[in-house]
């Protein structure tokens, strides 16, 4: 056989194999769509009995709704993040700098915490009316938890970052560290 034809050929089985893993994954995907969609009915269910639909936006709060915490506080000890915060992330020569549209989020509604290398930003967007599931002609917007986790690729100085909210854009700076955190190590031999 021919270098050519045993070229094809090696090519022609890799693409098979890619194509393989591509129908698994879409397979994946598929299952998981299902039961997203099912664990988001749920979801939307539970809420929707959980908190009575009201007739005006400011009515007075019903003897259960007054017995629970909050929802000022409420919120930090959510453990349903489902909303998966859109980022944009760039660097410049001194610092890391994370950028996100949160329209509609006051900055008590923000947590931004720095643990190791990972920057966390959880928040929550509150609506300010219930309405009716039947009576929406379109409901696109996410109400509710959020959070995203960023792994920063380079040390920073993490008592120096910073946070503003303007105009529904969060910009988060975060210095670089100007120490490198590369150190020598000497191996030791151990003789038996």
């Amino acid at each position: 056989m021919s270098k050519q034809k045993q070229s094809f050929v090696k090519k022609f089985r890799e693409l098979a194999h890619v194509n393989a893993d591509l129908e698994a994954s879409e397979n994946f995907f598929i299952d998981h769509a299902d039961k997203n969609l099912a664990l988001r009915q749920k979801s939307a269910s539970a809420r929707a009995t959980a908190r009575p639909v009201t007739g005006t936006p400011h009515a007075e709060p019903t003897d259960d709704q007054e017995s629970q915490p909050a929802p000022s506080d409420a919120w930090l000890n959510e453990t349903n993040y489902d909303g998966q915060l859109a980022v944009d992330v760039f660097e410049t020569p001194r610092h890391i700098v994370i950028q996100s549209t949160i329209a509609g989020v006051r900055p008590e509604d923000l947590d931004i915490a720095f643990t190791n290398d990972t920057l966390t930003i959880k928040g929550v967007r509150r609506k300010k009316m219930q309405v009716a599931q039947d009576d929406y002609l379109y409901n696109e917007c996410y109400w509710g938890g959020f959070s995203r986790s960023i792994i920063l690729p380079v040390d920073v100085q993490s008592d120096k970052i910073d946070a503003e909210l303007e105009n529904g854009v969060l910009t988060v700076t975060i210095p670089k560290s100007q120490k490198s955190s590369q150190r020598s190590v000497q191996v030791k031999e151990i003789i038996n």
